[in-house]
């Protein structure tokens, strides 16, 4: 309670300032979605409104939903700047009623060459797995080309390209809100290190290597080669899953998922059991692209939705951070589109869905998502969805945001 006191205070007394300062700048964009479920009946219609201000090096920023006629979703509100040589911030959200679901302290420093982030969080009652609470400590530095970081967690993560952070998802809109710190790292104390090093192979590849242990043992570890950005091979091994990523081309990924039956026992580091839990495949062809998933039956791993990336993650996982899933689904064949039209003065998005189950013996659709996204030059756009399956329109939803 005290410190979500504080960052409210922090908050508003940074917005008090505003009419001292003069703002220096204002952005943001409001949007409206109307939802419609079977039979194209009125269901809900939901508003958000998103502002960002820079003031004199101060950075403040709000974010509010709305969906009728039943609740207000979440209101957040977010501030940092420099006191000195520290960059520090504050972020809050919470929910109806006024219920907090998350806030989060961050410092960061340079000191000679190393960069020090220092960042605690809490996630309340109202939120999937909280309370919980926690901190953690991120170094990086440099030795000549080689990169270093280090992460040494006191009962939370920090987000990046093994660890996604907190998810805050609406599933109606498919709005998700999403925060770097997540503080319900299982135990209490000392909870975890992570190692991270990178370096450039004789000028052929990049090569970025990462290990985790936690309090009670091996976590996780990576490996991952790439080439002028693009990765061309990727090894992925945790104590539950795992995968294989090979890009032979630019346009073209193959993976593996490796399903909870890779079991690495956290204190002999053998592994037993290594069956693949499902496959799939991409490409990009200019502006279009294709993807194919195909998990299989009784392996624990699932779809999630597509306002989290459609990627494939452990169910356990899915239901511990409260990830939205397809559960019924487990084969997913979707077509992409992303480029200019009429001249390259606007800009389409596109992508159809297809989904599965994981009984069938050949592909047998069973619901289409589509989704469309039309930026009309860089202040207004136009979104359309639909969801159909065997029965008829499941889902429909049509909007529009304004940018300033």
């Amino acid at each position: 309670m005290r410190l979500t006191l504080a960052v409210v205070a922090l908050c508003l007394a940074a917005g008090a300032v505003i009419p001292a300062q003069g703002a220096n700048s204002l952005s943001g964009q409001f949007w409206t979605d109307v939802i419609m479920a079977s039979q194209l009946d009125y269901e809900t219609m939901s508003f958000g409104l998103e502002l960002g201000m820079s003031i004199s090096g101060l950075q403040l920023g709000g974010d509010s939903l709305l969906v009728l006629p039943r609740e207000w979703v979440w209101q957040g509100l977010s501030v940092s700047g420099y006191l000195g040589a520290f960059e520090v911030g504050a972020s809050l959200r919470f929910g109806d009623w006024a219920d907090r679901l998350y806030s989060e302290i961050f410092a960061t420093v340079s000191i000679a060459g190393i960069d020090a982030n220092w960042r605690y969080a809490n996630v309340g009652s109202g939120a999937h797995g909280g309370p919980a609470q926690g901190w953690a400590i991120r170094l990086t530095g440099h030795v000549g080309l080689v990169s270093l970081v280090s992460v040494t967690e006191f009962g939370a993560t920090i987000a990046d390209d093994d660890y996604s952070g907190v998810f805050f998802t609406q599933p109606e809109t498919g709005r998700v809100r999403r925060y770097a710190t997540d503080p319900r790292r299982v135990g209490t104390g000392f909870t975890g290190q992570s190692m991270l090093l990178s370096f450039p192979f004789t000028g052929f590849a990049d090569v970025r290597s990462s290990a985790c242990f936690s309090s009670s043992g091996f976590e996780h570890f990576a490996l991952l080669l790439s080439r002028d950005g693009s990765r061309y091979f990727g090894l992925t091994f945790a104590v539950q899953s795992g995968s294989l990523t090979l890009a032979p081309g630019q346009a073209f990924t193959l993976g593996l998922d490796l399903g909870p039956d890779l079991a690495l026992d956290g204190t002999t580091y053998g592994v037993g059991g290594l069956r693949v839990g499902g496959f799939e495949a991409s490409c990009q062809f200019g502006t279009a692209s294709l993807r194919y998933v195909h998990l299989l039956e009784g392996r624990g791993l699932c779809i999630a939705t597509e306002a989290l990336g459609q990627a494939v993650i452990l169910q356990a996982d899915a239901s511990e951070r409260g990830i939205e899933y397809y559960a019924d689904y487990g084969r997913l064949l979707s077509i992409g589109f992303s480029g200019g039209i009429a001249g390259g003065h606007h800009t389409l998005e596109a992508l159809c869905s297809i989904y599965s189950d994981v009984c069938s013996s050949v592909f047998s659709w069973k619901a289409i998502k589509l989704e469309t996204l039309l930026n009309y030059s860089g202040s207004l756009s136009f979104a359309l969805a639909a969801g159909l399956d065997r029965v008829g329109v499941e889902l429909f939803r049509i909007g529009f945001t304004v940018r300033f």
